[in-house]
């Protein structure tokens, strides 16, 4: 054990000498590694943000049991004569498929106007959100800061009530209490019955949708949008297509709907993902290998220009394993302070402005860059300290 301490204490000694005497040539090495370190880092937390960020949406969107029905918008003059034969998709059409569809839990239909919402002398424009009784549980649930949901005995009897968001509580309530007030949403009356945060909501109303039919519209107004939740994720593909063969029924015919399922939308965006993530480790990789071929050069080069030395050690009794290890575990330091510079470069640019998402680490992230930085280190090392072992004395003390 004592040899092994005694040739860790000379490394030591010739790393901190090397860089005291050979400051640009550390820095190379150093630099090299900051590169790679901090691209490896940026790249786990830029994808793990990514993948947060799936969930959040995933999470906000009603889970991977949903499927979307939207109507697209005619691009030419046949598509729109076509649309027009169709009666696109109406409130009884929902509630029939509710009923004939097995594994179909609940439909969540809305309709959306552009309006005016007002409240003594102030008014502003704002979105209204006609919405039905399971959006609220669907995208809501974790948006309500003040009063209550809408009832389902609410919905059924059709009460003028509504949900605001702060921002618009801020400005018609300022300091007064709202509860019991009511705001005017297109010269409509509604009772205040809830706040949600700002943060998925700014200048929305929401309301009951049988009140967007009592004043607004009819049931005979088509549905432009319309959610439905299946009872499991496995009842999806089948409800789907059920669906499919209905709506067309219904809709004499012609396709003016589409229907899309979270699993087919995340399979697209998981596409999207795994060609940025193979992109940015393939950059990380990169930057990292280039980082280990600058440092097996420079450290050449050190070896280059302490020839005599070595061959003075070994005229001294050092052995090719003394030599071989003072080398290597001169690279292992030096690879150190490079990894360690690179995981604060790495964790600040994480949290860069310019990056889609800030960078999310974690403590084995940190663990991780270490490692690869150190091994990066020693596998550049090792070249240079093999070709330092191998010199004789001879020949090391007579290089001019």
């Amino acid at each position: 054990m004592i040899p092994i301490f005694k040739s860790v204490k000379i490394a030591a000694t010739l790393a901190a000498d090397d860089i005291r005497t050979n400051p640009g040539r550390s820095a190379i090495i150093c630099l090299s590694l900051f590169f790679g370190v901090s691209s490896l880092l940026i790249t786990l937390g830029v994808l793990r943000a990514m993948n947060r960020e799936v969930e959040k949406e995933l999470e906000a969107n009603g889970g991977l049991k949903m499927i979307y029905y939207e109507v697209p918008r005619p691009t030419t003059a046949r598509e729109k004569v076509r649309f027009g034969m169709s009666p696109g998709l109406l409130p009884d059409h929902v509630e029939h498929m509710e009923r004939e569809i097995s594994g179909l839990k609940f439909s969540v239909p809305r309709a959306y106007l552009h309006g005016r919402a007002s409240y003594g002398n102030a008014t502003y424009d704002v979105v209204d959100n006609a919405m039905g009784f399971h959006y609220q549980e669907t995208y809501m649930a974790k948006s309500l800061r003040q009063g209550r949901f809408i009832t389902e005995e609410e919905f059924k009897q059709i009460k003028p009530v509504c949900i605001i968001d702060s921002v618009l509580a801020a400005k018609f309530f300022r300091d007064s209490p709202w509860i019991g007030n009511k705001i005017a949403f297109n010269n409509v009356p509604m009772e205040v019955v809830g706040i949600l945060s700002s943060e998925n909501w700014d200048h929305v109303v929401h309301y009951p949708i049988p009140l967007y039919w009592k004043h607004f519209a009819s049931r005979s107004t088509p549905l432009k949008k319309c959610d439905f939740m299946c009872k499991s994720e496995a009842d999806v593909p089948r409800v789907k297509a059920a669906m499919e063969t209905l709506l067309l029924r219904q809709h004499r015919g012609v396709r003016d709907f589409e229907l899309n399922s979270m699993v087919e939308i995340l399979a697209q965006e998981e596409q999207q993902r795994r060609i940025a993530r193979r992109v940015m480790i393939s950059v990380g990789t990169i930057t990292l290998l280039l980082g280990m071929v600058g440092i097996v050069n420079v450290f050449l080069s050190l070896i280059h220009d302490r020839v005599r030395e070595i061959g003075m050690l070994k005229a001294l009794g050092s052995s090719n394993g003394d030599i071989f290890l003072q080398h290597l575990l001169e690279a292992l330091l030096i690879s150190f302070v490079g990894g360690a510079l690179g995981v604060a470069g790495g964790t600040l640019l994480s949290r860069a402005s310019f990056l889609p998402w800030p960078g999310l680490l974690l403590p084995a992230d940190y663990f991780l860059a270490m490692g690869a930085a150190c091994t990066a280190g020693v596998l550049s090392g090792l070249i240079p300290a093999w070709v330092a072992a191998r010199l004789t004395p001879a020949k090391a003390i007579g290089w001019q």
